[in-house]
């Protein structure tokens, strides 16, 4: 009788043993999680950053195909581009946001004229980047709508 107590008493894990293994398995849950919403915010930025070179390439082609001046505007205090767009019912904006992690500064409106897609201003939009520490620069050439895209440090 003696050893059929001592089977019973030994079988199962203690306290230790199982708070062990949930941290163990917490930690192995947890860990992605974080580096999978990190990742997401980076995707967002590099999404946000190709949308805009998009659209800004879209915008200056509509100027010259449509024969109309187009507009880009920039909203400083909602963070937001508006591209005109002209579609069957008039000309309306396309509206994108800039992700919370990108500070914009830069003019207001930048018109590309109709028929050349020329600019005519030396306008520039930074976006910053503090998690990355980075500024990226997009330059417009003067009289031509054409931009240089430069990354440097913050």
């Amino acid at each position: 009788m003696i050893s059929n107590q001592k089977r019973t008493r030994l079988q199962g894990f203690t306290l230790w043993e199982v708070l062990l293994v949930l941290s163990i398995v917490s930690g192995l849950v947890i860990f992605p999680n974080l580096l999978l919403r990190r990742w997401q915010q980076y995707v967002h930025v590099t999404q946000f950053l190709a949308t805009f070179e998009k659209q800004l390439a879209y915008t200056q082609q509509s100027a010259i195909t449509l024969e109309q001046n187009m507009e880009v505007l920039l909203s400083q205090e909602q963070q937001k581009f508006s591209f005109a767009d002209f579609g069957s019912s008039g000309k309306k904006f396309q509206e994108v946001v800039v992700p919370d992690d990108l500070q914009v500064q830069g003019p207001a409106k930048i018109i590309f004229l109709r028929k050349t897609g020329n600019n005519g201003y030396l306008g520039k939009y930074t976006f910053s980047y503090p998690k990355k520490q980075q500024k990226i620069i997009y330059q417009f050439q003067l009289g031509s709508g054409k931009y240089v895209k430069k990354v440097a440090p913050l």
